[in-house]
């Protein structure tokens, strides 16, 4: 794989990683009392994953119980 002349080391991959994590967990957090403040969270939890995608190309799934009618 082709690093593009970017080095990054192993620390601050982990450290996106648990900010990214922080970020998720916060958001699941506010589902049953926020959903809309936890809607907010997902989408961080998103963007923050493109700007790690764009490092190392490998975005995290994973299930989210948001209700639907927020995306109405």
């Amino acid at each position: 794989m082709e690093d593009y002349g970017f080095e990054y080391s192993e620390e601050e991959q982990e450290e996106q990683d648990v900010d990214i994590e922080n970020q998720y967990y916060n958001a699941k957090g506010l589902v049953e009392t926020d959903p809309k403040g936890a809607l907010a969270g997902f989408s961080e939890v998103v963007n923050m994953e493109e700007e790690k995608a764009e490092c190392n190309l490998s975005p995290a799934v994973d299930d989210t119980d948001v209700p639907l009618y927020l995306f109405l």
